[in-house]
């Protein structure tokens, strides 16, 4: 089992260093060099937007009904999987 672990390992520096050789724009140790979003929009983050959207979707799977047994007591029951 340790070999196939060394194995492993082995093949996948090899392969590692395949593909830095033949892609040397992965070579690069700066990732964070460019930015990765735009800073100059002001606008603020929210999902309004999408919370009216949805809010049409979203239906509640409870029923209630009087439950027959005791008087006056109300149970709240799930619908049954098909």
């Amino acid at each position: 089992m340790f070999v196939k672990l060394l194995r492993s390992v082995a093949i996948g520096l090899i392969v590692g260093a395949i593909l830095l050789v033949a892609m040397p724009s992965l070579r690069s140790l700066n990732p964070l060099s460019t930015p990765q979003f735009d800073s100059t929009d002001e606008t603020p983050a929210s999902y309004n937007l999408a919370v009216r959207r949805a809010a049409p979707a979203v239906v509640n799977v409870y029923n209630r009904g009087l439950n027959t047994n005791s008087h006056n007591q109300l149970e709240i029951r799930t619908l049954d999987p098909v």
